[in-house]
């Protein structure tokens, strides 16, 4: 437990909450990161971590991210992130669900969950019978629906700020990029890369996913293993965290790296290499922040994709303003990003403190 206090002091974490049901068999942890801004938004994930230390070293590492994205996207919440460290195909029940959401009503709206790897729409309406502290709900419910469409729209204005700013044009025609994974995100991308003529590459462990994209949208299949040494303009990773690593970023042939996926850089020097190979690198949470934003819609309003649509769209001035602030500071992407949201929470934390 010591390595944990300690992983917090050092980033800034308020609380964590670990957690044991043996009647439902429920295993796992909330982190709550920061609260200046807002309450701690952040998803559930289930997910059969190879150890309990992994699962809440996992969350505690993604909370901070849940508050850097919510801060840089301007959302007046903080960050936050859930494990349950069980499989989501054979031990999710109501019961477990139930339970967990206990856990969440026990911290009064200092978090607010809401649906992620291993977890649906419908599990989060089992969630709402034991706390009112979650969104991600259907439409039919009052929620907000699926946020991976949200998602993807706001992962294709970063790709088109990403080539404005490298290229000085957004025209993505002809160019060539390469997704890794063909997943919600991923898939929903697809649509808006073939409208805008991009030749597409792409992988997924899933070959049906791959079979789809190629009849639906001309996708050219490469194997998982091919992505990171393919020749491409951008490449938009959409699956695992951690992909870019000593490993792979010497292998890269990209010019630029905008993707949907979360905490893709392993460290944050890995930045710093990319830079080195002038791959241009949009940071993960400025470009994902889309189904955060249209999640954000739902709370304490009535929500609407129009507005949040708009919301989204600000990504593209957002990343703008990471590059120019990197290249007039002399840092890396990920620095500027940031000192950019850090910025807002201690310009917060500051003027509470006045009062």
């Amino acid at each position: 437990m010591s390595d944990y206090i300690s992983y917090m002091e050092e980033h800034g974490h308020e609380q964590l909450v670990v957690f044991g049901d043996a009647a439902t068999g429920l295993r796992g942890a909330i982190a709550v990161h920061d609260t200046t801004l807002g309450p701690a938004l952040g998803g559930l994930r289930i997910w059969p971590h190879g150890s309990e230390r992994d699962g809440i070293m996992d969350v505690l590492r993604l909370s901070e991210a849940m508050t850097l994205k919510s801060a840089a996207a301007g959302l007046d919440l903080g960050g936050g992130k859930a494990i349950i460290m069980r499989n989501a195909g054979t031990d999710k029940t109501e019961a477990l669900l139930r339970s967990y959401g206990t856990q969440v009503a026990a911290l009064n709206g200092r978090y607010v969950t809401t649906e992620d790897v291993g977890t649906t729409m419908a599990d989060m309406q089992w969630i709402r019978r034991e706390t009112k502290h979650v969104v991600g709900l259907p439409l039919e419910s009052g929620g907000s629906g699926d946020p991976s469409p949200m998602t993807s729209y706001g992962l294709y204005q970063g790709i088109l700020a990403t080539a404005q700013y490298r290229w000085n044009s957004d025209d993505l025609s002809g160019m060539r990029i390469v997704l890794q994974g063909l997943g919600k995100v991923g898939n929903y991308l697809l649509p808006y890369l073939k409208g805008e003529g991009a030749v597409i590459f792409g992988a997924d462990i899933d070959d049906s996913r791959v079979e789809r994209a190629q009849n639906q949208f001309g996708l050219v299949p490469l194997r998982p293993d091919e992505v990171f040494d393919q020749e491409c303009d951008i490449f938009v990773p959409c699956a695992l965290g951690g992909i870019l690593n000593d490993e792979t970023v010497p292998q890269m042939r990209a010019k630029a790296v905008c993707g949907g996926a979360n905490n893709q850089l392993l460290e944050p020097r890995h930045a710093d290499a990319l830079a080195e190979r002038d791959i241009l690198y949009a940071p993960d949470y400025i470009v994902n922040a889309g189904g955060v934003i249209n999640i954000s819609y739902e709370i304490g309003r009535d929500y609407s994709a129009e507005e949040a649509r708009r919301k989204t769209g600000q990504i593209y001035d957002t990343l703008t303003g990471v590059f120019t602030s990197a290249r007039a500071e002399g840092i890396s992407t990920d620095e500027a990003a940031r000192r950019m949201a850090q910025s807002r929470v201690d310009a917060v934390r500051n003027i509470r403190r006045a009062r």
